[in-house]
């Protein structure tokens, strides 16, 4: 084993994540010199190598900041700040609370409703159009959901988002 091959491997051992060109800096040879010695002396290097990469990696991400978060709207657990449920059952139970829940939401969605109708007259009865005919026309608030009870939220909706599974944090 020549000096080089020994620089080589003990730059090598002090820190697998180093690239080939460093080392090859450091011990004054070519990259191509690094890779035959590591090849010749350390079979199995390339898997140490890419371990080392990828924990240097996942260090370094730690060390960023952790996304900022809010509690899912359905369930509470934290989600980032992008989503605004923890997944697809609260993004169901979400939907279909929103519906009830939220009058701007509902009046929205009966105008998309009623445009797309207006628009495709052919694939709607008579009445259907006649429906949309006033919505349009209407643009006032959405008419009050009637699943609505007096605190706010349908009682049978409360026991099915209580039955959701819970993401641990």
């Amino acid at each position: 084993m020549t000096k080089n091959q020994r620089l080589v491997l003990s730059f090598f051992d002090e820190d697998p994540s180093r690239t080939l060109v460093e080392i090859g800096e450091l011990v004054g040879v070519s990259k191509q010199a690094v890779y035959v010695a590591l090849n010749k002396l350390r079979p199995g290097w390339r898997g140490v190598h890419e371990r080392a990469v990828e924990e240097a990696r996942l260090n370094a991400l730690a060390k960023i900041a952790p996304p900022e978060t809010h509690p899912c709207a359905v369930c509470g657990v934290p989600v980032r700040k992008t989503r605004r449920t923890c997944g697809g059952d609260c993004a169901k139970a979400w939907n279909s609370l929103r519906w009830h829940l939220d009058p701007e939401f509902r009046k929205a969605q009966r105008h998309r409703i009623a445009a797309w109708m207006l628009a495709n007259p052919t694939r709607v009865t008579p009445g259907s159009v006649t429906w949309a005919k006033r919505v349009i026309k209407d643009n006032g608030p959405a008419p009050p959901s009637k699943w609505t009870v007096a605190g706010g939220v349908p009682a049978s909706y409360v026991d099915a988002i209580s039955e959701l599974p819970r993401e641990e944090a």
